[in-house]
């Protein structure tokens, strides 16, 4: 990973960051991502953020489509496997994002 050491007034505006952010230069287009560090998850964050182009970000956000949570998407597919190891593995999978998602509530 490369370091990229900024002055202290960006530094002021990102640190007003609470969440993902989108860095764009003055003419509005997209540079990169910006996570602050105190979020549990900021690297996967912006690596996942990275990988989707722009349209697909819009795409998805602006979906009228059914969205599902990973504990729902987990929780099915732990009903459509017979195999009692696998479900399981998806079991512990399930109860770890159920007290990640009940500590984010706090």
């Amino acid at each position: 990973m490369t370091s990229i050491v900024i002055d202290d007034a960006t530094l002021a505006v990102l640190q007003k960051a609470d969440g993902l952010s989108e860095i764009k230069d003055s003419a509005g287009n997209l540079v990169g991502f910006f996570a602050p560090r105190i979020l549990e998850n900021a690297t996967n964050l912006v690596q996942t953020a990275s990988r989707c182009s722009q349209a697909e970000l819009e795409r998805r956000k602006n979906s009228k489509g059914k969205v599902f949570t990973t504990l729902e998407v987990f929780k099915h597919l732990q009903s459509l496997t017979p195999d009692s190891k696998e479900k399981e593995g998806l079991q512990k999978t399930i109860d770890e994002i159920a007290e990640r998602d009940r500590c984010d509530a706090r």
